[in-house]
């Protein structure tokens, strides 16, 4: 199934990337907003959070390493855009406070991954996009698997 409209507009069977999270972000519901920030709590409670941290800190160096620093910041802002102040979405805005706290973070891992998927190992990417994956599962999905229609 793809998410194409009869336009063109949208993303296909397996296309990833920042500009998806972002459409898809738009498109979130307060209860998706609700899951993501379940997904930083199961997170942040588990075991894994070390290797968590060890995987943040590693795609921050290639995404330095690359050049792509100002990328990532312009990024980030615009991901902060979309979920706080006066444009936020409706959505981010009604779970303003800590679930929306929490679940901009899941969102803001989830960036970060997608920037250097291609460099970073896939279990430290899914360590990083786990937490947003409980709102949007194709996140969790290797580049060229089919998505569940």
């Amino acid at each position: 199934m793809s998410d194409i409209d009869s336009d063109g507009y949208g993303f296909g069977p397996g296309e990833r990337g920042v500009g998806r999270l972002a459409a898809d972000m738009r498109e979130m519901g307060e209860y998706s907003v609700a899951r993501a920030a379940a997904g930083w709590d199961r997170l942040t409670s588990e075991q894994r959070w070390r290797e968590y941290e060890d995987a943040r800190r590693e795609a921050m160096r290639l995404v330095e390493a690359s050049g792509r620093g100002e990328e990532w910041r312009r990024l980030e802002r615009s991901l902060e855009g979309m979920t706080e102040g006066p444009e936020a979405m409706r959505s981010w805005r009604e779970a303003h406070g800590e679930v929306g706290h929490r679940a901009e973070r899941a969102a803001s891992s989830a960036a970060l991954a997608l920037l250097v998927e291609d460099q970073l190992p896939f279990d430290q990417a899914e360590l990083l996009l786990a937490a947003m994956a409980e709102a949007l599962p194709w996140l969790l999905q290797r580049p060229g698997e089919e998505e569940a229609g």
